[in-house]
């Protein structure tokens, strides 16, 4: 009887030691650097669309954490903004490359993103059409 109970409890146990292993066991800096986060910043009325952002932890280097609360100070914020149909998961870039934007909200009825672009020293306000992907101050 007591012989039968180990081998109920080792079974499991070396299931579970086989599922632990890590895939690589080489898991560097660089690897955590380039972790992506990823921050869901509006959903439209109905549900359709939601806008997200998405950034890396190497982004961040070069900020002045330690000015944070200074009112003078705009902490750069570089990301990409994504559109993302929820009915299928296809989703497409606002544009391209990596800048400073903030606040990403949908019109509503979900025609036009508006969203605040870094510019010099102040924040622009942006409105992208969804339907022709264009934008425009």
């Amino acid at each position: 009887m007591r012989l039968r109970f180990l081998a109920i409890l080792a079974v499991p146990t070396a299931a579970f030691a086989q599922a632990a292993k890590p895939v690589s066991p080489q898991f560097t800096a660089e690897d955590i650097l380039d972790i992506t986060t990823v921050q869901v910043a509006d959903l439209s009325a109905d549900g359709r669309w939601a806008v997200a952002t998405t950034a890396i932890r190497r982004d961040g280097f070069g900020n002045d954490f330690r000015r944070d609360g200074d009112p003078t100070y705009l902490r750069p914020g570089m990301v990409r903004l994504w559109v993302i149909d929820t009915r299928n998961g296809e989703r497409r870039p606002v544009f391209t490359d990596k800048r400073n934007v903030r606040n990403a909200r949908w019109s509503p009825d979900g025609a036009q993103l508006a969203y605040l672009q870094l510019n010099g020293d102040a924040f622009d306000v942006v409105l992208w059409n969804r339907t022709s992907a264009s934008r425009r101050p």
